[in-house]
């Protein structure tokens, strides 16, 4: 099964199975984070998680929520915060041009290195 997520998401994310089946399929998850009466796989398998073309991994585990016969009811997990962006990054310090630095942006800070 594929899992599309939608642009800019993160946080938990809740498909609700309404039906069964081996079919392969492709589901599109909103900006809610939810979605209802998906025809989920007979058994719990590998999800392939996509967001804006790539694939994405999930913080976490996957959980399938299962009858005693392991027939999915459910599957939940989380989707991390977008990913950090990388740059090349070159600065001055007393004069000393410092580069081949990376900036994380998002929260992740700066660091660079002399050469």
């Amino acid at each position: 099964m594929r899992v599309d997520i939608a642009h800019g998401y993160s946080g938990l994310v809740m498909i609700e199975c309404g039906n069964r089946g081996d079919v392969y399929q492709t589901i599109a998850v909103d900006s809610t984070g939810r979605i209802r009466n998906v025809t989920c796989p007979s058994r719990p398998t590998e999800l392939l998680i996509m967001r804006d073309g790539r694939r994405i991994s999930t913080l976490g585990p996957i959980n399938w929520k299962t009858t005693g016969d392991e027939i999915p009811l459910s599957i939940q997990f989380t989707i991390p915060l977008m990913a950090r962006t990388h740059c090349i990054a070159s600065l001055l310090r007393d004069g000393k041009e410092l580069s081949g630095g990376v900036v994380h942006f998002g929260g992740f800070g700066l660091a660079l290195s002399d050469n």
